[in-house]
């Protein structure tokens, strides 16, 4: 840990402390899940889309 803080001062890397989370064993990072798994999906994510309506149309297929 240390060590990853000495690169951010020495890079002039800022951390914002409130969102900074050290020594954990897993976490949500760019709403995936790391752990020592590996990277999985956030089981809310799947929750979220496996809830939304089945497109009706072709316009509901197309993706933005």
């Amino acid at each position: 840990c240390s060590d990853m803080l000495k690169r951010c001062e020495d890079t002039k890397l800022a951390l914002n402390w409130k969102k900074s989370h050290f020594m954990v064993k897993e976490g949500i990072v760019l709403r995936h899940k790391i752990s020592k798994k590996g990277i999985e999906v956030d089981k809310a994510k799947i929750k979220v889309i496996s809830k939304l309506p089945h497109p009706m149309t072709v316009k509901g297929f197309e993706v933005s």
